[in-house]
């Protein structure tokens, strides 16, 4: 949609009917942002600015690296604007999550404060402090902790590699969880779980078949339909899937969570998370529903399947941006006698099913290169 549409939309308004071009521009390029419209955005503002991008145009160029997971390029590109426009409250929010996202907590810490002395209320700026404050690392060490992290995720990154060389990944199998009477949580607008979770397995499925022909992509569902746990890893199992993904919607995280099957929580998320996706289980109708058909699968295989899945998981952790090293007693990873793992992504808006499905499709891509099944 162009401006004059758009403005024309808004010519009832008289007060937008008084402003200038400039100013009925800016208006508009932030209700772009919130129907996803960012190019636009972007790019009216850059017209609008014959010397160049101005704070507001950077602002929204960084909302959208900080929607695609690139965090230190937003929390750079974010900075920056806000130190131009320092009475913009919410250009120091974005830049806040941009930076507490890329692990720069005291410029977070420092960011969400200059909100709060521009708007003491503002509630996000609150909870993001009371965050930074659970960290456990002060700020004097955190660039020596940052190396030290950054050196282990590569040795991480390189023994994941070294364990999906070879590994066939001709078929992958997208679980949309929930579904029929198990309609998972509530989202946006009264939305429920099951149709969000739908919605982007069916999105994450076409890019992939886009980008890899040759890849077998199946989902276990279709259609609002309601599926035992027996019924999902036995579709992964009869097909020999190189990758079973059980992928899940929270309005309550702001980062993607990626886990694997473990005999206990390994963190707080995963606990919550654990205990959030096995209550479904009360809906399944037999002791035989319950049990699954993977129940008895010996020790052996369970260590095998289990390595890979760590391996697959970390390194799908990496690419969509989210943290690694989760594990928890799913009743549905511990059913697969295939390399599983359970995905829950942030669930805001359906505009951004599109861009998790993008990475989602990504990330596998990315894996099939390092099995070797791509080039």
């Amino acid at each position: 949609m162009q401006y004059d549409e758009l403005k024309g939309l808004l010519s009832r308004d008289a007060s937008i009917a008084r402003m200038t071009r400039r100013a009925a521009v800016q208006l508009l390029a932030v209700s772009a942002v919130t129907a996803a419209s960012l190019p636009w955005a972007m790019s009216a503002l850059a017209r609008e600015s014959p010397q160049g991008l101005d704070p507001h145009t950077e602002a929204f160029r960084g909302q959208e690296l900080l929607t695609r997971g690139r965090y230190a390029e937003a929390a750079d590109v974010l900075a920056a604007a806000a130190a131009t426009a320092p009475r913009e409250e919410w250009i120091w929010l974005l830049a806040g999550r941009a930076q507490f996202f890329a692990g720069r907590f005291g410029e977070a810490r420092e960011s969400f404060r200059r909100v709060l002395r521009l708007n003491p209320a503002d509630a996000q700026a609150q909870m993001m402090l009371e965050r930074i404050s659970m960290h456990p690392l002060p700020d004097d060490v955190q660039p020596q902790a940052t190396v030290r992290g950054e050196a282990n995720a590569g040795k991480a990154r390189e023994e994941a590699r070294a364990a999906l060389a070879g590994r066939a990944m001709a078929r992958v199998v997208i679980d949309p969880g929930h579904g029929g009477r198990d309609v998972g949580s509530s989202g946006p607008a009264g939305r429920y779980e099951k149709d969000a979770a739908l919605a982007l397995s069916l999105r994450a499925a076409r890019r992939l078949k886009a980008v890899e022909p040759d890849l077998g992509v199946f989902l276990t569902r279709r259609a609002d339909r309601f599926l035992t746990v027996a019924e999902r890893v036995g579709a992964a199992e009869r097909l020999s899937a190189g990758l079973f993904v059980s992928l899940h919607c929270d309005v309550s995280i702001e980062e993607p969570e990626v886990y694997i099957w473990g005999e206990a929580a390994t963190s707080s998320p995963a606990l919550r998370a654990t205990a959030r996706e096995n209550a479904a289980l009360r809906l399944e109708t037999t002791a035989l529903d319950r049990q699954g058909v993977g129940a008895l699968f010996s020790r052996a295989l369970r260590r095998r399947v289990q390595a890979v899945s760590a391996a697959l998981a970390q390194i799908l952790a990496q690419e969509i941006g989210a943290g690694g090293g989760h594990a928890g007693p799913f009743k549905i990873l511990a059913q697969a006698r295939v390399p599983s793992v359970l995905i829950i992504v942030p669930w805001m808006s359906r505009e951004f099913e599109d861009i998790w499905a993008e990475r989602l499709a990504a990330a596998v891509q990315r894996l099939r290169v390092l099995s070797g099944e791509a080039s």
